[in-house]
């Protein structure tokens, strides 16, 4: 049994034509023989072109999901680790104002950074270079 996508009554794999092009694992296509018969070619293309749009959302809703739940596991760890403050400046923050900083080449996560922490970090490219550069200026007497 399978749903039509336009009028959504559910039928036996029969009443859909085959498909060879058709992106969905069974190589059927979307519409029963009913609406197929009945519906002009461009509101075939519209209707399938919302089907695949509806699909997309979904796959980048569920992808979304499950990334924070990743996300707020390692937060929550990185939390308690860090007693609720930033990693560099320490400033006590509550976890929605705290950032996870994700050195891009590491791809795993390093910490919880403030606001100005996190712009820092990116500003100098989280190169270690940089920040002994910039840390060396700072130290510089003024003239």
């Amino acid at each position: 049994m399978k749903t039509c996508f336009h009028c959504q009554i559910s039928q036996p794999l029969a009443a859909y034509a085959h498909s060879p092009n058709s992106r969905s694992p069974d190589k059927l296509g979307i519409l029963c023989a009913t609406c197929r018969a009945g519906l002009s070619p461009q509101a075939k293309a519209r209707l399938e072109t919302a089907f695949w749009r509806a699909g997309k959302a979904q796959q980048a809703r569920a992808t979304e999901a499950q990334l924070e739940s990743g996300r707020s596991e390692e937060q929550a760890a990185l939390w308690a680790k860090q007693n609720g403050g930033c990693a560099v400046c320490g400033e006590s923050l509550d976890k929605e104002r705290l950032f996870l900083h994700r050195p891009h080449a590491k791809g795993k996560a390093r910490g919880l950074l403030c606001r100005n922490c996190n712009r820092a970090m990116t500003s100098l490219r989280d190169d270690p270079a940089l920040f002994q550069k910039a840390a060396a200026y700072l130290l510089q007497p003024e003239e």
